[in-house]
């Protein structure tokens, strides 16, 4: 677990200080030394209620969906080790916490669900999460400012370029450029150290431009829905198209079987269509997409495929709780 993710972890949690105010609990948290084990405990959380006090060993996860969730759940050596666990995670899927809840096991969603169980003490309550809100406004998240911010997840380092160069680069004007960096900057999510600027927290602003990729870009490059390709691993896309979604995390011998299916294109649509040979289905589980970056810098893991992090988008945006759980695995 990175120091950034920890932190914002933290944060959450302490946001939900007031909520255990009003229920007449005293809520504190003692950090230890995070380790990598996947049974070690990241820190405590120490609840008083009525002069009881009740200690929580938490484990922090990114997200618990699926099958690989519910094994670690149910590893033996996981709850031989975790006596008292408190799971802490970005997202838990409804599947999981039905599960938790059926066993007793305490967890914090922090996208808005909390659930605490020891001895006699139960608690189970959702609450407002103002922190799924996209905390960035102004030009950051108006389309040119997520074309940007799209190649700055791509590559970090170059947030250190001069405007002129980024403006070349990723087809934003360089006044644009200005102003989401402000916004940026104001936000938390590039600091000025000697003279270079440093992008940070790029977890926590990859969580919230996809969010709002999904919103204000994505409906407007879609071109349309189809039926699905046949054996798509074989099928030669024309140049110019790339697989996103689920055929590409395939591409990638990551463990998910393709159901679905998104094209990225920069050619005339209609030539696609007519070499793909693509009937038109407004129910079709392909859909074809415009390309809204600049194809020029290669991002991709391969030449078939779009961007990791458009990859991680496709799949978090599909609500699929297998999705998912896989698209992390798409940013190592």
């Amino acid at each position: 677990m990175n120091d950034n993710y920890h932190n914002s972890l933290m944060s959450k949690l302490l946001n939900l200080n007031s909520h255990f105010e009003k229920l007449g609990i005293i809520f504190r948290l003692e950090e230890q030394r995070y380790a990598s084990n996947s049974f070690s405990n990241d820190f405590t959380l120490i609840l008083t209620m009525q002069n009881e006090l009740y200690r929580f060993n938490v484990n922090v996860k990114r997200q618990l969906a699926g099958n690989t969730a519910i094994n670690m759940i149910n590893d033996k050596h996981y709850s031989q080790n975790n006596f008292n666990t408190l799971l802490v995670a970005d997202y838990i899927s409804s599947q999981v916490e039905e599960y938790l809840l059926e066993r007793k096991i305490s967890f914090i969603n922090a996208s808005g669900k909390v659930f605490l169980h020891q001895d006699q003490f139960l608690l189970y309550f959702d609450y407002p999460n103002k922190s799924n809100q996209s905390r960035v406004l102004g030009a950051a998240f108006e389309s040119t400012g997520i074309k940007f911010i799209f190649h700055l997840l791509n590559e970090p380092g170059s947030i250190n370029r001069s405007y002129h160069e980024l403006a070349n680069i990723t087809g934003v004007s360089a006044g644009s450029i200005t102003n989401i960096i402000k916004d940026l900057k104001r936000n938390g999510f590039v600091y000025t150290l000697n003279s270079k600027r440093i992008l940070r927290n790029k977890n926590e602003l990859l969580d919230q431009w996809y969010v709002v990729y999904g919103r204000k870009v994505r409906p407007k490059i879609s071109i349309g829905k189809y039926r699905l390709i046949n054996s798509p691993l074989q099928t030669q896309l024309p140049k110019g198209c790339l697989w996103g979604g689920e055929v590409a995390a395939e591409f990638l011998n990551l463990n998910l079987r393709s159901q679905d299916q998104i094209i990225y294109t920069e050619m005339d649509p209609i030539q696609v269509i007519k070499e793909l040979r693509l009937i038109p289905d407004e129910n079709g589980q392909l859909e074809l997409l415009k390309v809204f970056w600049n194809t020029d810098i290669s991002y991709e893991h391969n030449n078939k495929v779009v961007p990791g992090i458009l990859i991680y988008t496709d799949l978090m945006l599909s609500g699929n709780d297998r999705n998912i759980e896989v698209a992390h695995e798409t940013l190592r």
